[in-house]
């Protein structure tokens, strides 16, 4: 069911196209336009309801109601699906980095390097995938989770470079293995430690990962499109 905020993004929405196109075009959300009988795909429901608008009202409209409907385009979905994955690979290395800082302690003159740095090359090549498919996210809200993310690291700038990481100018992380006999078992612990960098990527990993793929508006199934477009129908009736 939609919620208060979601209705006014509606409300908001139609104002906008009614301004554009004129009063008449409240009426093309309708109950009746919303007809399945016989209907079978969005496509079929689609050229119903808009076949005696141009071309480009039509567009627009469809922008509208796919938004609405969260049906989205191949390249969009295909990119959803790569930003989830994403997530869920930087989501599991940050989670093994920090368990493996977290072994650590304070002071240790000695630690495995090896399986240190195994954990640091594989965490900074699925922090910059994450980064970069976060970049080509269309999801406002995941955006502005990912401008906070680029933000953390710039903070951590600091701690990252004593365990030999630079952030670069593109947001993304570079790593000097040859800097790894430098590093410090208290600098791993401090820098990917409980409530380190690698546990607050993950955390932002996780919030996007959810973010990813939400309209914002409504859930939507093939299953439900037919009731789904009843209501979404009466909705616009009220609020248009």
């Amino acid at each position: 069911m939609a919620s208060i905020g979601n209705m006014a993004n509606i409300q908001f929405r139609m104002a906008e196209m009614t301004t554009r196109f004129g009063a008449q075009s409240s009426n093309l959300f309708t109950k009746n336009s919303f007809s399945a009988s016989s209907v079978k795909s969005y496509d079929e429901l689609w050229e119903n309801i808009t076949k005696d608008y141009d071309g480009y009202v039509k567009s627009e409209y469809d922008k509208l109601y796919k938004s609405v409907m969260g049906i989205k385009d191949e390249e969009s979905a295909e990119k959803e699906v790569t930003l989830k994955q994403a997530s869920s690979d930087v989501r599991y290395s940050a989670d093994a980095l920090s368990a493996f800082a977290g072994s650590l302690r304070y002071g240790d003159k000695e630690y495995d390097t090896e399986a240190a740095q195994k954990h640091i090359e594989k965490f900074v090549k699925d922090y910059n995938t994450f980064i970069e498919k976060v970049g080509d996210s269309d999801n406002n809200n995941v955006l502005q989770k990912g401008v906070i993310m680029v933000n953390t690291a710039k903070v951590y700038s600091g701690a990252l470079g004593r365990v030999g990481i630079e952030v670069g100018s593109d947001n993304k992380l570079s790593f000097n293995k040859d800097y790894m006999s430098q590093i410090s078992a208290t600098d791993l612990r401090t820098t990917f430690g409980d409530m380190g960098f690698s546990e607050k990527t993950a955390q932002k990993a996780e919030q996007i990962s959810r973010l990813s793929g939400s309209s914002g508006v409504f859930s939507y199934t093939a299953a439900s499109t037919q009731a789904y477009s009843y209501n979404i129908g009466a909705l616009f009736s009220t609020y248009a």
